[in-house]
């Protein structure tokens, strides 16, 4: 039976070795929204190619101690977000495309999604990322808050569906803070997926 000192460890090599084992691409580092914007162009003119269209998602991700407080130890902070990447990353498919964004954003690329109901996808990966993570020495919560938008036009630019994903997560954080919705750990379901509305052109 594994201790708490290397119940982080064991998790995040688990997420880690899950990917590994699929064979998915690894988690794409980018500083800044406009790195992730050009990412998206990319993935559009991939899409174009083949007659699909994307639609583009954003995650924002809040850390918190038990009692519901912001996390002190960036450390542990970063620990958890290390461990949540790798989690979305195996549980998308391996054409769409994954990437952290500064600290505390994840974007994703979901490719060939003209028949899907992307806010469906949304709250899923929302439900699954959301809640405790037993990482030493104590658990941690992640409160998630996320916008999508579907690529609609086909001749819509990248900066635009970008844009309007971001305008979906800022709705989803104005409707949560509404709401004075609690940590993800204190609700029975996470709710913020199905707060947002659909940034769509």
């Amino acid at each position: 039976m594994q201790n708490k000192a290397t119940a982080d460890i064991s998790l995040l090599f688990n997420e880690r070795q899950a990917i590994e084992l699929a064979g998915l691409p690894a988690m794409i580092q980018l500083p800044s929204l406009q790195g992730f914007a050009k990412l998206v162009g990319r993935e559009l003119n991939h899409a174009r190619r083949f007659g699909t269209r994307p639609a583009v998602l954003l995650i924002d991700v809040e850390v918190r101690e038990p009692l519901g407080q912001p996390v002190q130890q960036q450390t542990q902070a970063a620990s958890l977000l290390d461990v949540l990447g790798a989690r979305l990353r195996s549980r998308v498919r391996g054409t769409d495309v994954v990437a952290r964004i500064g600290e505390r954003r994840f974007g994703v690329v979901l490719q060939n999604v003209e028949r899907a109901n992307v806010h469906v996808i949304q709250e899923r990966l929302q439900r699954v990322l959301s809640g405790a993570y037993e990482l030493a020495p104590q658990p941690l919560y992640a409160s998630l808050v996320s916008g999508i938008a579907k690529c609609e036009c086909p001749r819509i630019c990248a900066s635009d569906l970008t844009r309007a994903a971001e305008v979906a997560l800022g709705q989803g954080s104005i409707a949560a803070a509404k709401q004075g919705r609690q940590p993800a750990n204190l609700l029975p379901h996470p709710a913020a997926g199905q707060a947002l509305t659909s940034a769509r052109r």
